[in-house]
Parts: C-alpha cells; structure tokens; sequence
C-alpha cells in the first residue's frame, strides 16, 4: 500500500518534478539572494572589506573600536587631501606631474573608503549595544527575512489536492471505502506521505540554504548572538543565530504539515477540488496584505506565521519613512510576539494535524456524524485563536515614589520624559526626540504643567492641571491622536444678585497624586493615601484601597496593585477579585516591582521577593534610598551619601557606578544608560550615566 501510493504521488502526479524543479528554483533563488548582500560593486572593495571584517569579527573591544576611530580619522583625512590637490589642479596651482604624485600617496586609503563605510555602518550598530552584538559580514537571507515562501505553499497544497482527489474523481474512492482493510490502510498512509512529504521538502529547502550560507560564510557566525544581525536588533531572547535557525526550521515544519492538513480536511468538508484549491491559496496571499503592522501575519488563526518561523523571534521594529518632502515619519512594521502566544499556535498546529488524521479515517469509514464533531472542532479552534487579544498576564511594571521627581516611562525602544508643559518621547538608540503634544492650541492657552504619566502598550496618558481643571488625556503613540479620558473641574460656578460669579476651590488642587489604567478603568492615587477605581466610559468611582499609603509607595503590574500601607506592611491588591493579601511578614520601607518579582527594603537591608510572597531573600546589608533594575542586576543607592551602586540579583558585593549625589533614578531598559537626577550647587541636573 505505501510503495503504491508513494509511486502515485511522485510518479504518476509528476510529484518528483515538482519537489526537484522546487529545489532547483531555490538554489538559484538563495544563491542570488546571498550574493545581493554583498552591498559592494567591485571584487577589489569586497577584499578590502573582508580584510577589515577578519579583524573586527566577533564582539567589540576597546582595541578595535580605537582601530575604527582611528581609521575613521585617517580616510577622512585623506578624502580632504585628495579634494584640496583636485581643486588646485584646476585652478592651475599644481601640474599634473604634482598632482599624480600627491595622488598616489593618498590612493591607498582612498580606495578603503567604500569598504569602510559598510564596516563604520556595522559599527554605529555594534557599539549601542556590544554584549549581544557581533561583527559579522553579511546578513543569512534565509534568516533574516519576513517572507513566505509562496511557491513551497503552492506546490504542497497542489500535492494534496491531487492526491487526496485522484479516487473521488475517478469513483475509485468507492471501491477503496468498500474494503474493510482498504479504507482504514488506505486514508492512514495517504495522511503519513502527505505530513512526511511536507516535513521532507522544509528541509530539503533548508539544507541548499545552509549549503550555499557556509559556502560564503564560516559556521562560527553561526555561534554569535541573534541580535548580530538587524533584523532581530530587538529581539527579546538571548539565543544564537545557529539555534534561532533550527528554531525557525522545526517551526517551518510544523507550520507546513499543519497547512497540508487544513487543506485535506477543506477537501473533506467542501468535496470540491477547486474550493479546496482557492481558500488556502486565498488565505496565503490575503496575509501578504494585512496592514503597516507585519506581525499580524504571525497572530491569524490560518498557521502562516509558523511557516514563515522568522517573527516569532524578532521583537519590535520600526522603520522611518519620509512623509511630504520634510518630514520623517516613524512607523510601527513588527510588534514583539510573546512566548506564549508562540506556544499557543504551536498546540494548535499539532491538534490540527491530529483532527485531520481522524477526520480522513472517519470519512474513508463513513462516518459522517462523528465528522461534524472534527469539524467543529477545529472550526471552534480556529475561531480562538483569531480573537486572541494576546493580553499576558504581568507583562509590564509601573512603579510610583514620592521621591521620584522626574516623570519617565519607557518601553523597549524609547523613553518619554514628561518635560513641564510637554512630553518628549526620546529613542534610546539615537537619542532623537520628539513632542508628542501636537494641540495648536496647547502652548497658547492657559499654560498646563505635566505632573504624572503612565505608558501602555501603544498609548501614553499624563495628567496635567492648571487654575481651571485637572485632566487626564491619552496619546495614540502610533497617530499621536489625543482625547481626554477623565476631567475634573477645579472652579465652582454661583449666582449671587444675578450676576454670574466664579470660585476656584483650591482644595480640589491637591487631591490626586497620581494614576495608572487597567482595560477600561483609571485607577486614581489620592493624596490621602486611597486608591480610587474610576470606569472610564461611565465615570463610575469606587474607593478599592483605603488604609494609607507609606510615602506613596506603590506599583502595579497590570493584575495587581502592590504597595506598602501606613502599617509598614507589604501588601497587593487583586483587582479582579478585589482582594488583599499581605505578601510578607516584615515590614519595609520600600518598594520596586520588576518583571520576575518584588524588590523591598527596610532600613538594614535589601530583600528581593517572590510576588506571592515566597522565596524572601536577602540581597545585601544596606541603609537603600532608590531603586531600580533591568535584567541583570539590581540599582540602588546608599541613604547616607546616594552614591549609585548595582548589585548581581543573586546577591553579592555592591559595585560603585557613580559617587554624584543622586536624588533619584530609572535604568534604561534594552540601553546601557540611567537616567539621574544629581544635586547639583544651585539646583538638580538631570544626566544619562553609563551602566558600566
């Protein structure tokens, strides 16, 4: 049975020259791919530029950047030499003899200019970011591309049709269905060949892509962070390339036997050759034109994500565009997809390529209401998946202090700094800024100070007041659209003997210290220490936490509120149930949230914590002031002189980073800055400081 339909598909249905004219084309095709990379014209300036990338390959150290700058400085030099002698030879002041003799002094480093440039543009890349970027080359095409391989989805959905069609419309199917051995051997091994078949050609393909790589590239590249190549320049997994390839080749296989068998059970369900042919083939190129955001492809519930394997791992991207004549415009092309949403497309591709095994034996059985139940099956499956909000539990921290006395909010790529009468939103890379209040009539009118923001997802709020209102707005940070989510008015209106008069209730003024949103409610901090839920839509209010607050100190992370009450006790409060708990017994003094845990101190110590208050660890004996992390240490400062130290989370021995008097601080995160405010003679300087 298997050596007769395998010669049925790649005999008999041409098959066998499908797969080969398929691989042929992606020789061809990987082979020119992998040459337009090499971004220079001529043989000479290739050699130059492998000569300089030999040297530099690998990370970056102070050696080789002194190399760069150094060189930098010479070919410049250079370039203005050869301009001065080319501008005094037309103008007669030397002779020809004397400019071909000056000229050759200089035409060795002129001819390195072409080559330096690439590698001066891979080293503005490498230096932001040196632990996790590496000197390579050349980019892998086949790596670092968000393509699907349109001509590979065709000639598998062809296959499939094909072969699964071949007895239905020759009514041989009858006859196979009337064999008790038949129809159960027969629709087991067509399902087999097809899912082996697709797993075969993925990597059949991925074999002559690596081939051709290595051809032009040591395998050692292979071993260098992800992030060494641009396309994953934000990328949140700290993964080599070689394992990220792997990674994206076992996805690809998933991805296209899960396709093979949306296609056999379409077959199934429609008994139409042509339906069965246009819906998936629709599918494939509608999600080539989704929209700007090239992340949705990953997200449809239709698995082309898997088959392309590349976005899961890239993180968020951004391009700029010129926009008019002037005018740069940034736009959003790749929204960081979470691991678990990865795992989640994962599952369902596998139950999909189970569903369509029992879907084919019970239809080669006859077994026509027990198919209805595969059929809703998946149809409830896919369904699910294509209105997942992808909304993780805990995915961000906000941390509030009454001694924070900037306003700084960040997210991978960009900080924004409330600045006065303003917001600026700052990219960490090359620390362009840009107001993000565009109202005309903003500046004009009554002038508005900016005393708190918050950051989610793709929108920024602040809350701003002035003698006539306190407000809450919130800024689309991809339109830079605004509207105003929440207003309270600080002037009360009477009439007295029929004139019109106006009080301002100044005590209105020092009510709300700060907020934070959830969905679709604003959560207020009040200045007497409770936290009021206000429904954005409704304008609802309800007191949720009324037992003071120690020095403000409170942060939430999207399910929970954690704070530190009047009692000096560490508690969170579950805004979905709307209970609250105490996370440890110990008081404490303060409080930091990170991702992955709770950071609290007293006046002896610093402890790190569990957020449901297990694993309490002591992480140093310090009198803390401020604090703050990223991924791997912890920031703080000293209370008796605020000189700025870091710490590893597993504990250890505080390192100096600075010995300024810092009043208070946020690490960058993705950056190897932290914003500070330092005491300075006559008032507090705001400065980046280097981690390192």
């Amino acid at each position: 049975m298997l050596k007769y339909e395998l010669k049925k598909i790649l005999i008999k249905q041409k098959g066998i020259i499908l797969i080969l004219a398929l691989l042929l084309y992606k020789s061809i095709f990987s082979f020119y791919e992998i040459q337009s990379v090499y971004y220079l014209p001529s043989h000479e300036d290739r050699e130059i530029y492998e000569a300089y990338i030999c040297y530099l390959n690998g990370n970056l150290t102070e050696e080789k950047e002194k190399f760069i700058l150094v060189e930098k400085e010479k070919i410049e030099s250079v370039k203005s030499q050869y301009n001065y002698i080319s501008i005094d030879l037309y103008d007669y002041r030397l002779s020809e003899e004397e400019y071909i003799e000056k000229y050759h002094e200089i035409q060795e480093y002129l001819k390195r200019d072409r080559a330096f440039q690439e590698v001066w543009s891979k080293y503005k890349y490498v230096m932001l970011n040196p632990s996790n970027r590496y000197f390579i080359p050349y980019d892998i095409p086949s790596l670092s591309v968000d393509r699907l391989d349109y001509l590979l989805v065709m000639v598998i959905i062809v296959l499939t049709v094909n072969f699964f069609f071949t007895e239905r419309d020759t009514n041989m199917l009858v006859y196979i269905k009337s064999s008790k051995k038949g129809r159960g051997s027969t629709a087991t091994t067509k399902w087999g060949i097809m899912m082996a078949l697709s797993i075969i050609v993925v990597l059949l393909i991925s074999g002559v892509e690596y081939i051709i790589t290595i051809f032009y590239m040591d395998t050692v590249y292979l071993n260098y962070p992800l992030q060494s190549l641009e396309f994953y320049a934000n990328s949140p997994y700290s993964l080599t390339m070689g394992q990220v390839w792997g990674s994206i080749i076992a996805l690809r296989c998933i991805g296209l036997a899960s396709f093979c068998s949306i296609v056999i059970v379409l077959g199934e369900i429609t008994r139409s050759k042509i339906l069965t042919l246009f819906i998936p083939t629709a599918t494939m190129f509608l999600q080539g034109v989704i929209g700007t955001d090239k992340s949705l492809a990953y997200r449809i519930p239709f698995l082309t994500g898997l088959i392309k394997g590349t976005g899961y791992f890239r993180g968020n991207a951004t391009v700029t565009m010129l926009k008019g004549t002037a005018i740069e415009e940034t736009v959003k092309v790749f929204s960081n997809i979470p691991k678990d949403y990865l795992i989640k497309m994962i599952i369902l591709a596998l139950i999909c390529i189970i569903s369509s095994l029992g879907t084919v034996v019970l239809s080669y059985k006859n077994k026509q209401h027990k198919k209805k139940i595969v059929y809703s099956l998946l149809l409830i499956l896919f369904l699910l998946s294509g209105c997942n909000t992808v909304q993780n539990d805990n995915v961000y921290t906000h941390n509030l202090n009454i001694s924070k006395n900037f306003l700084l909010v960040q997210n991978e790529n960009y900080y924004i700094l409330g600045e006065d009468t303003n917001a600026v939103r700052i990219d960490k890379k090359s620390g362009e800024k840009e107001k993000l209040i565009r109202n005309s009539f903003y500046e004009c009118t009554d002038p508005s100070v900016i005393s708190r923001n918050y950051l989610q997802g793709e929108n920024y709020y602040y809350y701003t007041y002035n003698k006539n209102a306190r407000v809450i707005n919130q800024i689309n940070l991809e339109s830079l659209t605004e509207k105003n989510i929440f207003t309270t008015n600080t002037e009360d209106k009477y009439y007295f003997l029929n004139l019109y008069l106006k009080y301002v209730d100044f005590k209105n003024i020092e009510k709300i210290w700060s907020f934070f949103i959830a969905d679709d409610d604003l959560f207020l901090v009040m200045y007497d220490g409770r936290v009021v839920k206000v429904d954005i839509k409704s304008n609802k209010k309800e007191v949720v936490i009324d037992e003071g607050m120690f020095r403000y100190n409170i942060s939430f992370d999207g399910n929970y509120i954690y704070y530190i009450n009047s009692n000096l006790e560490l508690k969170r409060y579950n805004i979905h149930t709307k209970e609250s708990t105490v996370i440890i017994d110990k008081r404490v003094t303060r409080l930091y949230l990170m991702p992955d845990g709770i950071l609290c101190a007293d006046k002896n110590a610093l402890y790190s914590v569990n957020k449901d208050g297990t694993s309490l660890k002591r992480i140093i004996n310090a009198s803390v002031n401020e604090l703050s992390s990223d991924e791997k240490y912890i920031y703080y400062t000293e209370r008796n002189s605020n000189n700025l130290y870091r710490i590893s989370k597993d504990g250890g021995k505080g390192e100096i980073i600075s010995d300024e008097n810092i009043l208070d601080f946020e690490v960058l995160t993705n950056s190897n800055y932290i914003y500070c405010r330092i005491n300075g003679s006559y008032e507090p300087r705001y400065e980046l400081l280097n981690k390192e």
